[in-house]
């Protein structure tokens, strides 16, 4: 007997490995994006308020005085900073 050629069963143990060796790196591709997102969230919002505090820092003349902190629109102060 000839044989030139793959069985089905073969080929489907093959598409049955790759799918799995496939759902766990995109598991693992997920999981880092998700990770990489929130690291990028929290540095552009540390950059945000350096930069506010360095604005603040050099035109002291145009912000509020007579409060404890830092007040926002609508007279809402915090002690944030």
């Amino acid at each position: 007997m000839n044989k030139k050629g793959f069985t089905l069963v073969e080929l489907l143990a093959v598409l049955v490995i790759l799918s799995l060796i496939a759902a766990i790196t995109i598991g693992a591709v997920s999981n880092g994006l998700e990770n990489y997102r929130n690291n990028l969230y929290n540095t552009q919002v540390n950059n945000i308020k350096a930069a506010a505090r360095m604005w603040a820092v050099d035109h002291k003349d145009l912000l509020p005085t007579g409060t404890s902190g830092t007040c926002t629109y609508k007279s809402t102060c915090s002690n944030e900073y």
